[in-house]
């Protein structure tokens, strides 16, 4: 019989083992406080960020205080009025199909009304977006999911989406939890429509969801949520146009001549942005649908992969397809997650998940750095959008490394 404990060491133990007990027990609890100073800070944070965009939204009078959803809401009135939308009012940009599903939102509100019910939406959206990253990030431990919920909440892009009423917060939270619906196994009918529903809603902004959808239409065991999506997409659409007076063929040329001559400022870490900097506009749609081809062509190839990897790749992708504003940033969630579910996955090699947690740290800081244009000189602002920038290419290379652990289509699953 092999000698038993004595008192708090074992015979056998040798002096090298209980040396580095000592040292692990010596460290847990200095590093336990400064788990909970660092999660104190970042609550403060995300308090003070959300306090405040939820202000500017509801009841600051500045002129960008809900400048976004005022428009829109200005857009969808005067659309569903008869009056000429595209080249008419400035900041219209999207396609006739967002007006009507803004409508039952935005049509029949007062300025007042239409801030306080986007209020509610918008944290409805922030809660499903936090369930979904979760679960991307299979976040079992408390710290884990702490880090998750207060990275979004302590955001500045989050607290900027909210500050102006933009889409992203809905619209990326649609998508998600759309395309995990629609890869839900065994599928049924009840899950297929729920996820079309799903996805077509998050087709209200399709620049920020467009490339997501290859994950639906060609990972997927069953295509039909997001083919019905589609279709669903284009009745919105023929109904939408209804209500000009221009034919469909003239409103699209309309809303495609409107994108091109827009005014465009503030955004960055695009092909857009970059490919007007360098002075060849006119390559922005060719390039531009060639990159979403080419995405859709890797989904393809690796469609019975994991399809929390797919979306990470994805998620990038749509950030940086076609231009994006700083609010626009929430995208580069989904990669984060991922990251962070390898850090703990021990499938992978230490050496894979010490290179996925130093490449989320790289890209968390920035991401919870102060917001660009907002008190830093332009020279910060360069520096800083670089370095965002950098960081989601960065992940973008760790992702495609990181994520080479195969799976078989059946041994997909996204969660009970």
């Amino acid at each position: 019989m092999p000698a038993q404990g004595v008192g708090r060491g074992r015979v056998d133990e040798k002096p090298t083992d209980k040396a580095c007990r000592g040292r692990r027990t010596a460290w847990r609890r200095p590093r336990r406080w400064l788990f909970i100073v660092a999660f104190v800070a970042l609550a403060l944070l995300a308090a003070e960020r959300l306090t405040a965009g939820f202000h500017v939204l509801l009841v600051a009078n500045d002129p960008h205080a809900a400048m976004d959803l005022l428009s829109r809401r200005a857009e969808v009135r005067a659309w569903f009025s008869g009056e000429p939308v595209y080249g008419h009012i400035g900041p219209a940009r999207y396609p006739p199909a967002t007006y009507a599903m803004l409508w039952p939102l935005l049509a029949w509100t007062t300025p007042v009304a239409a801030r306080y019910l986007w209020a509610v939406v918008m944290v409805a959206s922030l809660v499903a977006l936090i369930a979904v990253l979760l679960r991307a990030a299979d976040a079992r431990s408390v710290e884990m999911r702490m880090l998750v919920v207060l990275t979004v909440a302590s955001s500045q892009a989050v607290s900027y989406s909210v500050a102006v009423g933009q889409l992203t917060v809905p619209t990326v939270a649609l998508a998600l939890a759309g395309i995990v619906l629609a890869n839900r196994s065994p599928s049924s009918v009840v899950r297929q429509a729920g996820a079309a529903l799903l996805l077509l809603s998050a087709l209200v902004k399709p620049t920020l969801t467009a490339p997501l959808f290859w994950v639906p239409l060609l990972a997927a065991a069953n295509p039909a949520a997001c083919l019905a999506a589609g279709g669903g997409y284009a009745v919105v659409t023929l109904v939408a146009a209804r209500f000009q007076a221009l034919p469909l063929p003239n409103l699209i040329d309309a809303w495609l001549a409107a994108n091109r001559t827009a005014v465009i400022s503030r955004g960055y870490g695009n092909l857009e942005s970059w490919l007007r900097g360098s002075g060849v506009d006119s390559w922005i749609p060719a390039v531009s649908m060639l990159l979403l081809l080419a995405l859709g062509g890797w989904v393809w190839r690796h469609r019975s992969q994991d399809p929390w990897w797919l979306m990470a790749v994805c998620a990038v992708v749509a950030r940086v397809w076609t231009y994006h504003q700083l609010y626009d940033d929430i995208l580069v969630l989904v990669p984060m997650a991922y990251l962070l579910r390898a850090v703990g996955d021990e499938r992978h090699s230490r050496r894979r998940r010490v290179v996925a947690g130093a490449t989320l740290l790289f890209a968390w800081v920035p991401f919870i750095a102060p917001a660009r244009f907002l008190l830093l000189p332009i020279t910060a602002e360069g520096v800083l959008d670089g370095v965002r920038t950098a960081s989601w290419l960065l992940m973008l290379g760790v992702v495609l490394a990181v994520g080479k652990l195969s799976r078989q289509p059946d041994e997909i699953e996204l969660g009970e």
